[in-house]
């Protein structure tokens, strides 16, 4: 959520068939396909080296990176306060969160 927003000024979209609320409209069509839509309906996306599929492209492309990718051939993100390092950037930014100041 963005820093210092007032509540009140949150222009919330909201689910049709549900109470959750989203501020970015991806947020909201991801959890309408994740929750409501019917298995039929949604587009999966198949790995192509495996049997996996999911109805996101971007998780598809992470399972592909972790799962399929030489280590060598992974561009790795590397922690610059510690050892910790990740095939995905996305991970990184969360590990990041623990060394931020309180």
């Amino acid at each position: 959520m963005r820093k210092h927003t007032n509540p009140e000024d949150i222009k919330w979209l909201t689910c049709d068939h549900c109470s959750y609320r989203a501020i970015q409209k991806h947020c909201l069509e991801n959890h309408v396909i994740a929750k409501h839509a019917n298995p039929e309906d949604v587009k999966w996306f198949q790995c192509e080296h495996c049997s996996y599929k999911t109805k996101r492209r971007n998780v598809l492309k992470n399972h592909v990176i972790c799962k399929h990718t030489k280590p060598e051939d992974v561009k790795w993100f590397q922690c610059e306060h510690c050892s910790y390092k990740t095939k995905l950037k996305g991970s990184l930014g969360r590990h990041m969160l623990k060394h931020k100041n309180p």
